[in-house]
């Protein structure tokens, strides 16, 4: 009975699998019906989301970006992001200034640190730092015109959705 049901499985499995592989997934010559608010004369990627290694990203303006973090850190994976990121702005275009990372454990601090960079002309922020700092810190941004992602932290907290 089990080789039966193994066999009934293995051919379902193998049935789908064909069938997957078969299916025509070519969307290069398909057209995208973007947003109006997306419309451009400037092309864009066939993938949105994706790198596309054939597409020429500098016919833009580099997009400048930090990422700051809000509270000190004793752990690699701020680090491997800053570094892993560092690595593929060159590939996008985007002109990355680092990582930053407060030296005193202050509400203050991270919003200072901030607002300097926005006074800077930032263009994006990577931020990392406590709930309540977030909040203040995404409205600065909105307020300035600068993007603002979390980076190793949630998106939201309990009551909020901050994206």
């Amino acid at each position: 009975m089990k080789k039966y049901v193994s066999l009934v499985l293995f051919l379902c499995l193998s049935a789908t699998f064909l069938e997957a592989c078969s299916a025509n997934n070519d969307t290069s010559s398909q057209e995208i019906d973007y947003p109006k608010e997306f419309a451009s004369s400037l092309p864009f990627p066939v993938d949105a989301g994706y790198f596309d290694r054939d597409f020429d990203y500098t016919m833009y303006r580099k997009f400048e970006v930090v990422y700051l973090i809000g509270y000190r850190i004793k752990t690699y994976l701020f680090f491997d992001f800053d570094r892993a990121f560092g690595a593929w702005a060159e590939r996008m275009n985007i002109e990355y200034k680092g990582m930053h990372m407060i030296s005193e454990n202050s509400k203050q601090a991270p919003i200072s640190l901030v607002q300097t960079y926005i006074d800077l002309g930032i263009d994006g922020i990577f931020f990392d730092g406590a709930d309540d700092v977030f909040k203040t810190v995404v409205d600065m941004c909105t307020e300035a015109g600068v993007a603002i992602w979390r980076c190793m932290e949630p998106s939201r907290d309990i009551n909020t959705a901050y994206i």
